[in-house]
């Protein structure tokens, strides 16, 4: 959650910034997504983990059917396009663009990323919450 939160803080900050310096934070970002991605697998496999340790399955009452959905459903979904669109699309046309202006694919990939903001902000903004109560009215 720490990766994803920088991730995003050190973009939205560049951007108040000149473009050489965006431009600088930009070519930094894919590293900042890939350790983001590193730890969201990290965090699932260690559910995965925790879930057969414990004897979980499925089959559990609905509250946990709902928990693994959203998880299955919405967060890894966003994730998975956050990072096809920040590896085919940001880090190539960084590489395009040696200096300013951006190149074009560079600019598709920025508005394309700023459109997946949005919208996961509107659907974690009430999937993450759901997980939470979740998980302290029925912890088990």
């Amino acid at each position: 959650m720490g990766s994803a939160l920088a991730y995003v803080a050190r973009l939205l900050w560049s951007r108040r910034r000149p473009p050489e310096e965006y431009l600088a934070a930009l070519r930094g970002a894919p590293v900042l997504l890939q350790a983001r991605l590193i730890a969201l697998g990290v965090v699932v496999v260690s559910g995965l983990f925790a879930m057969d340790r414990l004897g979980w399955s499925p089959a559990w009452p609905r509250w946990f059917g709902v928990k693994l959905g959203l998880v299955l459903f919405l967060i890894v979904p966003l994730e998975a396009f956050q990072a096809w669109v920040g590896l085919a699309w940001l880090q190539p046309g960084l590489e395009e663009t040696k200096d300013l202006p951006f190149s074009r694919r560079l600019e598709r990939a920025l508005s394309m990323q700023d459109m997946l903001w949005a919208l996961s902000a509107l659907l974690l903004g009430a999937g993450v919450p759901g997980l939470v109560w979740l998980s302290l009215a029925r912890p088990f």
